[in-house]
């Protein structure tokens, strides 16, 4: 849809130079090279990228595609549709390694955020200067391109990408300007079917952008032109189905699911404090001053371009409606998101896009309003434009550098390096069965001896030829079997009760041998 292009008169007040086009696009493909590249270094997350991996692997083991398993027992604590392990699986059963198969579709679809947000600046909005630097914006973001998001293998990246598809979509349906039918009908199909994948991919977070879309009907008086229109309702329909078609055929094979996705996702989340995230009112404003830099700032800015110029063209209407709806969507979303008694960063990930829509058009305009009262002076705005986009490259080289540092903070602990160690002693010899030893932990979500990543690094050994078992307690061992552990508190007690007939300890202070009679 946002590949559409209709000739128009250059416009030189909104023309990006060539040469910054061409780094534009050279700083993208470096930057997608880090994103794609630097995540498949890192060992497994805890939380909740190693749930999700074993949810994903057991679903490529077992073939069970429509209800995740944790432990091969129907998974009710993670209770969000199975999209993004669907792909996730699917990669895996055609060979992909599990830490790839896993990180790529989130990295894929960050990146495929900031195309979709590149392509309807230039495309839609018909201004090359506001794509480059929206597109700058939103790479420039710790909080889009860290942790739970680009970084690791959750939900929430895969989730922007349908969001922001069907935001901007719902958008070209309601504004379709002097393309009219074309691209409205265009718009609510791609609104219609990101809905839709939205839903499948993380439940009710798939709908909480929806209260922003009818408000901003509601405001720009479009609401009965909506209503009339036959293409919505047959989106709406096809949406609605999904959604039913979906919930439905789980709760048949998994009794009980909707009751916990009730008591999971709306319930036990937006009416009290989910797993102790708790926060302040104004959690996700300070997160974002600290984490979307310069983006929330920027925003601000977006407000300026609200007021209607004496004399505007096309691309300027356009653009002010685009504020407005960036405006009017992400504040709902943020006012919802605070409302809920969970509060958690990365569920403002779906706003950063739009609201870098609004804050490189703010820019833009106040650029162009600066040049035009100090005209006859050196200060064009070709060259207001350069300074300025050559500012956020520099910020992005920065946030990047940080982001990238703390994305090799990982929380798995020594459980990090049961990967690393299956690999190590299989290439010295050991075929299996392998008994790993590790205590697990008790959490706030009520799960004892919780061992999701020696779970996940056992399971993807037994995939790969090394039988291997995860053992809470070292009480029962058979005799001559290889025996594993990295866990500090298994470590002294086997060396105490003289378990293990030889004792092998390697490079990351992890300890193997076959146990005595």
């Amino acid at each position: 849809m946002f590949l559409i292009r209709t000739p128009e008169p250059p416009q030189p007040a909104e023309t990006s130079p060539a040469f910054l086009k061409s780094i534009f696009f050279l700083i993208f493909g470096l930057f997608s090279v880090l994103m794609i590249v630097v995540p498949l270094q890192h060992t497994i997350e805890l939380w909740d990228e190693s749930r999700n991996a074993n949810n994903a692997i057991e679903m490529a083991m077992r073939g069970h595609w429509l209800t995740p398993t944790y432990s091969w027992v129907s998974d009710h604590w993670n209770t969000k549709p199975p999209l993004y392990l669907w792909i996730v699986a699917a990669l895996e059963r055609t060979g992909v390694p599990a830490i790839a198969a896993m990180r790529l579709p989130s990295s894929l679809s960050a990146l495929g955020v900031v195309a979709v947000v590149y392509l309807f600046c230039r495309n839609v909005l018909r201004r090359p200067y506001v794509a480059v630097v929206a597109a700058l914006i939103l790479m420039s973001s710790t909080l889009f391109f860290g942790l739970h998001m680009a970084m690791t293998g959750d939900y929430d990246a895969l989730l922007c990408l349908f969001t922001t598809l069907y935001c901007l979509g719902f958008f070209c349906f309601v504004e379709p300007a002097d393309r009219g039918d074309r691209l409205a009908s265009r718009g609510i199909l791609v609104a219609g079917i990101a809905l839709s994948l939205a839903i499948l991919t993380k439940g009710i977070a798939g709908v909480l952008l929806l209260p922003g879309l009818f408000l901003y009907i509601l405001i720009r008086g479009r609401l009965l032109a909506v209503l009339r229109d036959r293409r919505f309702w047959f989106a709406l329909l096809g949406v609605c189905a999904v959604t039913v078609l979906y919930y439905k055929g789980r709760e048949l094979v998994d009794p009980g699911y909707i009751h916990a996705v009730w008591e999971n996702e709306l319930g036990g989340r937006f009416m009290k404090p989910n797993e102790g995230h708790h926060a302040r009112t104004l959690y996700y404003a300070n997160y974002l001053v600290h984490h979307f830099v310069p983006g929330i700032f920027l925003f601000v800015a977006g407000f300026f371009s609200l007021r209607k110029p004496q004399d505007s063209t096309t691309n300027q209407e356009r653009s002010r409606a685009a504020v407005i709806f960036g405006i009017i969507v992400s504040i709902t979303l943020l006012l919802v998101l605070t409302k809920s008694a969970t509060k958690i960063s990365y569920y403002a990930g779906p706003a950063l896009p739009l609201m870098s829509i609004c804050g490189a058009i703010g820019l833009t305009d106040l650029l162009g309003r600066f040049s035009a009262r100090s005209a006859g002076s050196k200060m064009g705005l070709a060259r207001l434009q350069t300074y300025a986009a050559a500012f956020l490259i520099l910020g992005l080289c920065v946030t990047t550098m940080f982001g990238l540092r703390d994305g090799r903070a990982v929380s798995g602990g020594e459980q990090a390096e049961y990967g690393a160690t299956l690999k190590e002693i299989q290439q010295k010899g050991v075929s299996g069965p392998v008994l790993l030893l590790d205590e697990g932990f008790d959490t706030n979500a009520d799960f004892h001896q919780y061992d999701p990543i020696a779970d996940f690094y056992a399971k993807d050994a037994t995939r790969h030829g090394l039988p291997v078992t995860v053992q809470h307690t070292v009480d029962t061992i058979p005799a001559e079997t290889w025996v594993v552990s990295c866990d500090p508190h298994i470590l002294p007690v086997l060396s105490e009760r003289h378990i293990l007939q030889t004792s092998n300890t390697l490079s990351n202070g992890c300890v193997y041998g076959k146990s005595g009679r």
